[in-house]
């Protein structure tokens, strides 16, 4: 089974001494890419918070092994038939993509030999957020996450907070988002539903 490489264990000079500037970030950059070819996942779930990350990868049919020998961040896996393993352009993000091509986790590995450190945050398939896209105002909007289309959006309001009833109407608009999620997916905050 292919593994990351337990940076703690082997620190080279350059990485203690400042010999190389960017010996942290190369390090970086390698970790993931280990981490990306690799057969193990993170261990440890950061979103929702309290979740067993065996027992969801489980769910969601991903085989789950133990605990990677030598390392406690990761467990080792084998991903169902047509998942993989994607890297971002952040060297310390992931996406987890399954069969049909959509995100169904976000991880993170910090392979820095100092601060080492991977979780991995489950998503729903339908959500709402905050659309910045206008300087002068924003809105809401629910998101199908398997495609990124937008389902349902409210009207734009301000982003200066110094206005009367921003507050207010922050509230109403985010209200209606909730609304629509809950009304058209019940099930919204169940990680398996709907995919």
């Amino acid at each position: 089974m292919s593994k990351a490489k337990n940076t703690k264990k082997d620190p080279h000079p350059e990485w203690l001494m400042g010999l190389n500037p960017r010996a942290i970030e190369n390090q970086e950059a390698q970790g993931q890419q280990e981490l990306v070819e690799s057969q193990q996942l993170p261990r440890k779930c950061n979103s929702p918070r309290g979740m067993n990350a065996a027992e969801q990868y489980h769910k969601m049919g991903i085989k789950v092994f133990t605990t990677s020998k030598g390392d406690d961040l990761f467990i080792g896996v084998k991903l169902p038939k047509g998942w993989k393993k994607e890297a971002t352009d952040h060297s310390m993000w992931n996406n987890l993509v399954d069969d049909n091509g959509r995100i169904r986790a976000m991880f993170f590995y910090k392979a820095a030999f100092y601060d080492r450190d991977a979780f991995v945050n489950f998503k729903t398939r339908y959500t709402w957020g905050t659309d910045y896209s206008d300087k002068e105002s924003c809105s809401y909007r629910v998101i199908d996450g398997a495609n990124n289309d937008v389902l349902f959006q409210t009207e734009n309001m301000t982003r200066d907070c110094n206005q009367p009833g921003y507050f207010k109407k922050q509230d109403e608009l985010q209200q209606q988002c909730k609304d629509y999620i809950d009304k058209n997916f019940p099930n919204h905050n169940d990680i398996n539903a709907y995919w």
